[in-house]
Parts: structure tokens; C-alpha cells; sequence
């Protein structure tokens, strides 16, 4: 899995000057076959893995590139859609780039990955909880009590992430911990456009992301 993710890598890395379609052809005969050959062998957390990683280094890796001055999130929603019954995909009217995770497991086996940064024990690089330059204090606590993973997917956060905190009674004046949710950007977006699990009628958010915080540009 290393390996393949390290092949992606590559790839993203020599086409940061290619279109977005450019790119996409490039990384589907490696993606599609990859999967092809471990369906059998990897687990449905494993592939879902694969794709928040593949998603932070489009992020950083071109989409940052092609767009130094534009934000986080400019870049997220001018790249990534939201398709009909399915999460954030990256692509255009014309060309998708497929999910790992949409690969069919024939036989499940359960693939033990790498542990997050952000996991239960809120560890990493020897650092200690509040020395994480970058993210606020309200993040960080919600993250720490959700055990590092996304309240929305259920999947551990990285520090490439863009981490936002969901209000779930809608007010977002209502800051105590059992009425925030730390989630995704992309889980965030489909909270407020009522296909996600944390969905309510009034929502509002507080950004904040490990690293470079996104802004509105």
C-alpha cells in the first residue's frame, strides 16, 4: 500500500503543471489497477485510507501549486464536487478520478494501518497536547475527546487535513464541548447540505486546520 501511495505521489508531483483532466488520466490506469489486483487482499478501511491521503496530496502537491494565493478552501470546492449518494470527488463535468474505496472487496482482510497523529493517545512527533502551532485549542480538545477521528466519516484525521468544527444545534455562539463536532471540510459540506449523518436545519462552523488554516478567498 506504501508503495502504491508512493507511485501516486510521483505521478502528482510530475503533472503539477498538467490540467486537471491531464492529471486524472494519468492516475486512473495506476489506481484502477492497483485496485483490480488487491480487492482480495486489502480491507474497505484500508482503501478509504488510501483516499483521504491521495486527497491531501492533490491538495498540497497541485492544487496548492497551480494556486499559491488562492485558499484552502477556493482550492477544495473549485476541484472537488460532491456527486449524487456520494462523498467529495475530484474531477470535473468530463473526467472523475476513481475512489479506492469504491473497489468491490471480494474477500476482507482486515489491514492494521498506520497509527494516526491524532489518535487517543494525542501523540505525535513526542509532542504533547497544545503544541500544535495552527490549531486552536477548541479543535484541538474536540479532537482529542472524538479520539482523532472525523465525528462525520468515522475515519482518524492526518495532519495534511482541513479540520472545521460543527455546531450541532446550529448556534454557533453555543461553544460547549457536547454541542461541537470536529469533522472534515469535505464531511462538513455535506453536513450542511443535508446528506450527512450530523445534518440539522441551522448549521455555522469554526474553521481550523493542523498547519495552514484555510481562509475564504
Amino acid at each position: 500500500m506504501k508503495t502504491h501511495y508512493r507511485n501516486l505521489a510521483k505521478k502528482i508531483t510530475q503533472c503539477r503543471s498538467a490540467t486537471q483532466e491531464e492529471l486524472i488520466s494519468q492516475l486512473i490506469p495506476i489506481i484502477t489497477g492497483w485496485c483490480n489486483y488487491y480487492a482480495s487482499a486489502c480491507s474497505k478501511e484500508a482503501f478509504e485510507e488510501l483516499d483521504h491521503k491521495l486527497f491531501g496530496k492533490l491538495f498540497r502537491g497541485w492544487g496548492k501549486f497551480r494556486h499559491p494565493k488562492k485558499s484552502g478552501k477556493w482550492i477544495a470546492r473549485k476541484y472537488w464536487h460532491i456527486q449524487k449518494h456520494k462523498n467529495w470527488t475530484f474531477g470535473n463535468d468530463k473526467l472523475v478520478l476513481p475512489k479506492h474505496s469504491n473497489t468491490k472487496i471480494t474477500r476482507h482482510t482486515k489491514v492494521k494501518g498506520e497509527s494516526s497523529p491524532y489518535d487517543g493517545n494525542w501523540t505525535y512527533g513526542r509532542k504533547r497536547k497544545g503544541e500544535y502551532p495552527g490549531i486552536s485549542k477548541k479543535v484541538t480538545i474536540t479532537i482529542k475527546k472524538q479520539k482523532g477521528k472525523c465525528a462525520e466519516c468515522g475515519l482518524h484525521f492526518h495532519p495534511d487535513d482541513l479540520i472545521e468544527i460543527h455546531h450541532k444545534n446550529g448556534n454557533h455562539r453555543d461553544n460547549r464541548l457536547e454541542n461541537l463536532a470536529a469533522v472534515h471540510l469535505h464531511c462538513h459540506d455535506q453536513i450542511h447540505g443535508g446528506k450527512g449523518n450530523l445534518s440539522t436545519q441551522f448549521s455555522t462552523h469554526d474553521k481550523g486546520r493542523f498547519g495552514e488554516e484555510p481562509d475564504e478567498g
